[in-house]
């Protein structure tokens, strides 16, 4: 795909997403188990939000708890009275069955536009969406993995690698910046990349325990 229509279709999605806002909505529910599900189910119609992982589904009854973990576009440049740069954020989700309640904390993991519009790109993908989740590997090692403390990292992504530093005002925060065809990496660049693969396989039976799960969801 060339890179104006990239641009062109992604700047139109974004622009459409702010003035829409979220469009999810939760409906009424007669059991914990069924609330639990609404949950999914509106975060998967907020268009405004893509969820990076299964949901996971922690506990039973009414001390079952699920956790969402993905990234959402701001419909808004202003956030606590602060103005931000409208791309894509990591979040994490908690929803309690035992009180009804949702709680949202921030992931440490930024997508630029940049680097949705150079996936759409490379992979000839014509729906955001379908860039984002074809970066699932990257956004599950920038979970698992800590930045790095100078230069940059090549996290694995659908039929290359993402150049992730860590960010300029967070440095405790992955950014991702660009997307590399696997065919213009180095011996040594997909010897990395096939590195972080295995680790992230390595962490994966772990990574939706209670625990795991909870710490995720609170990190800041």
């Amino acid at each position: 795909m060339h890179e104006s229509i990239a641009s062109a279709l992604y700047k139109g999605y974004t622009r459409k997403l702010i003035q829409d806002g979220f469009q999810g909505e939760l409906l009424p529910a007669n059991t914990r188990a069924a609330w639990l599900r609404q949950v999914v189910k509106m975060q998967a119609k907020d268009r405004s939000s893509v969820a990076m992982a299964p949901p996971a589904f922690v506990g039973r009854g009414k001390n079952a708890e699920l956790y969402i973990h993905g990234v959402y576009y701001p419909s808004t440049e202003i956030a606590d009275g602060e103005k931000i740069t409208p791309q894509w954020y990591g979040y994490a989700i908690r929803a309690r069955a035992k009180d009804f309640t949702i709680e949202s904390q921030p992931l440490p993991v930024i997508i630029t536009n940049h680097l949705v519009q150079r996936t759409m790109q490379r992979l000839d993908v014509a729906h955001p969406r379908q860039a984002l989740l074809s970066l699932q590997s990257a956004f599950l090692a920038s979970l698992l993995l800590e930045p790095p403390s100078k230069g940059h990292a090549l996290l694995p992504a659908r039929g290359g690698a993402v150049i992730a530093v860590p960010d300029r005002d967070y440095p405790m925060c992955w950014a991702m910046l660009t997307f590399v065809n696997k065919e213009r990496l180095s011996v040594q660049q997909m010897r990395e990349v096939l590195d972080v693969g295995n680790q992230i396989v390595k962490h994966t039976s772990n990574f939706f325990r209670a625990d795991v799960a909870r710490k995720l969801a609170c990190a800041a």
